[in-house]
């Protein structure tokens, strides 16, 4: 799969791949999904849910870069967050410390609390370990 001649692709995790800007060297996440794998209504929802994210503007929030539609493919171009998630660095490195804890944690609240003062609930929280 590929993006437009903006875009290169790198490495692919399941549907997901870190792509790099060809213009400015940044790194990004490219979610891609076959068109044709979807039903209209949960390409509707999809939609909707691009739309919601374009007005997203947070530290805590992954930022919406864009879209792209190719012959079958839909590409969601979004910040990329390396580290991977809270998950993968437990397996890695065993137990968090209390002030790693205390500092993810207050990161999702911050982000959740942007998010329903903007009234959305989000259902698929994940949590992202932050590169700083």
């Amino acid at each position: 799969m590929a993006c437009s001649s903006k875009w290169a692709l790198i490495t692919v995790f399941a549907c997901s791949f870190v792509g790099l800007n060809k213009d400015t060297g940044e790194l990004l996440a490219v979610k891609q999904l076959d068109t044709g794998d979807v039903s209209i209504k949960e390409l509707a929802a999809l939609e909707h849910e691009i739309a919601m994210l374009k007005g997203l503007h947070h530290t805590n929030i992954v930022r919406y870069y864009g879209t792209e539609r190719s012959s079958g493919t839909l590409s969601i171009l979004l910040e990329y967050v390396p580290g991977g998630s809270i998950r993968k660095m437990i397996d890695l490195f065993g137990p968090l410390g209390e002030p790693i804890v205390r500092a993810y944690t207050r990161q999702l609240l911050l982000g959740l609390e942007y998010l329903h003062r903007a009234g959305i609930a989000h259902r698929d929280i994940k949590v992202w370990v932050d590169a700083c």
